[in-house]
């Protein structure tokens, strides 16, 4: 369930939906947009949040689960912002976690990754 309070963030209820719309709003306006990433141990939670001055965008979670995808997404973030949101920068990023994923299923099989 996502809710925006007047004036305030909008908080996304699942964290597909808070990386679409923030990579939306660095695509927008990659030159205003900001990202953060805060672990509030008080409360056990982590919150991602991403605004350009017009919009804020936040999710919480408290689940560990959570934690490879937001992995996943700091890299395609900082990849974004690193290299532009140009067609090279998806090829590089598709590039990126295609070998991530093989990475992955190899280490589940037991096997080395192959580079």
């Amino acid at each position: 369930l996502s809710f925006a309070i007047m004036g305030g963030p909008s908080y996304s209820s699942t964290l597909d939906e808070f990386i679409l719309r923030a990579e939306a709003v660095f695509r927008s306006s990659p030159y205003l947009a900001r990202y953060s990433l805060k672990y509030r141990a008080r409360e056990g939670r982590l919150v991602l949040k991403m605004t350009d001055n017009s919009s804020v965008i936040m999710y919480a979670t408290h689940q560990a689960s959570d934690l490879r995808k937001i992995e996943r997404f700091n890299n395609r973030m900082f990849a974004l912002m690193s290299r532009g949101t140009s067609a090279d920068t998806d090829s590089f990023l598709a590039q990126q976690e295609a070998e991530a994923q093989a990475a992955h299923l190899a280490m589940l099989a037991g096997k080395p990754a192959a580079h």
